[in-house]
């Protein structure tokens, strides 16, 4: 597992990625994350090196809009706004 606190400033929903570096530098699989504690920007992907060698990883944040907008409008609906 590989675990990051993933955040930005605003209101806008996040998502991430976990990348995984082969030893030559090169970019050899991701896995999504996905937020393991909602309210504290805590995130978990699952990284797999089919080979010995020395890996590494990164982690890629970014702003979600389809979440954010997905959020606001199911806030809208619940609260009878005509959307």
């Amino acid at each position: 597992p590989v675990r990051a606190t993933v955040f930005r400033e605003g209101h806008d929903a996040v998502a991430a990625t976990a990348v995984l570096v082969a030893p030559d530098g090169t970019d050899h699989s991701w896995a999504p994350m996905r937020d393991i504690s909602p309210g504290l920007d805590r995130y978990e992907g699952w990284l797999t090196p089919d080979a010995p060698g020395s890996w590494g990883f990164r982690i890629e944040g970014w702003s979600d809009p389809f979440a954010t907008w997905a959020h606001d409008a199911t806030l809208k609906v619940d609260a009878g706004v005509d959307v």
